[in-house]
């Protein structure tokens, strides 16, 4: 994520950032209660933490850490994620 900068700083930028952190820090808060994440929520939360997402085969798709041994597959079949990769994230953000 792209902090934004004295040179940069415009309403529409302040307004995106905000927007940004404060959907993170909704889907943290899903993540600690143990709730139920939508594809998109784990994706986000992922790229936040540094993950990258690498091939997959099929509806799957393979995040990694450039700096952690951990790989995170996730299959996209449907809208909300699985509650087992909500409790990966969760020690994921707890290890962290």
């Amino acid at each position: 994520m792209v902090e934004p900068n004295e040179s940069t700083i415009d309403n529409a930028t302040i307004c995106s950032y905000i927007s940004i952190v404060s959907n993170i820090e909704r889907i943290l808060d899903t993540i600690h209660k143990g709730g139920i994440l939508t594809l998109r929520d784990a994706e986000a939360v992922l790229k936040h933490w540094g993950y990258v997402r690498y091939s997959g085969k099929g509806s799957h798709q393979n995040w990694k850490h450039p700096e952690r041994p951990l790989i995170l597959t996730i299959a996209t079949h449907a809208k909300e994620v699985p509650r087992y990769i909500t409790r990966a994230l969760r020690k994921l953000m707890e290890d962290a």
